[in-house]
């Protein structure tokens, strides 16, 4: 039997920002390492290297609650959780290190903050 490959999300907005009403079944069994407890205002950790990333001029969201299945960007996984993206904007073309460990003190920048995190937080 041949499967035809899952469907990803469609209806993008600009700058990789996901509508929710997008989100697919498929997507809730790939969350489901995700939905452990924590505190509502805990991120979860994405990954402990961060996202090196070309981009153009223009506003991003950058997911804070690391629930969402368009790293390092927002699609609205954070509801519920206390936590909000951040927003921020690229003047120039220009290449950036943005946190996938979410817990950087430069947000959305990666400080390096993942080397001094817990090994069993990953």
């Amino acid at each position: 039997m041949i499967r035809a490959p899952l469907a990803r999300h469609s209806g993008s907005l600009p700058n990789g920002h996901k509508k929710r009403k997008d989100f697919k079944a498929v997507d809730a069994a790939r969350m489901a390492p995700f939905a452990q407890e924590l505190p509502m205002s805990e991120p979860v950790v994405y990954d402990r290297n961060s996202a090196e990333l070309e981009l153009e001029p223009g506003e991003y969201w950058w997911c804070s609650c690391g629930r969402s299945m368009t790293q390092p960007f927002c699609d609205g996984s954070h509801e519920g959780t206390g936590l909000e993206p951040v927003s921020f904007v690229i003047k120039e073309k220009a290449t950036v290190w943005l946190c996938n460990c979410k817990h950087t003190k430069d947000k959305p920048f990666c400080d390096g903050t993942h080397n001094d995190l817990p090994a069993d937080i990953f």
